[in-house]
């Protein structure tokens, strides 16, 4: 284990992000080790970028490899935070963990 390892290892991220800056840090830290939660809000149908498909690709998966891409490694949660419910529940998580 390097010293990123370490690092990352018990950190854990709250991701709120869509599309491709965000969710590639998300990706990143998870990849080196960090608890990565990513929220979507289930209002929108989650992040636009699970039917980006390319020129290629197959339509029977529920997520594109663009999305797969980008969200390996990851937990997911619908959450709608536009609600007290929603954002109560995202401290929860964010304070106490996701157990």
């Amino acid at each position: 284990m390097n010293q990123f390892h370490e690092l990352c290892y018990g950190l854990k991220i709250i991701e709120l992000a869509s599309v491709l800056a965000g969710p590639s840090v998300g990706a990143f830290f998870a990849e080196f080790g960090a608890s990565v939660i990513k929220i979507e809000n289930p209002r929108t149908s989650g992040d636009v970028t699970r039917s980006w498909r390319t020129a290629g690709e197959q339509g029977d998966s529920d997520i594109s490899a663009y999305f797969a891409s980008v969200n390996f490694g990851k937990q997911s949660l619908a959450l709608d935070i536009s609600q007290q419910q929603g954002r109560d529940t995202e401290w929860r998580f964010a304070y106490r963990g996701s157990r």
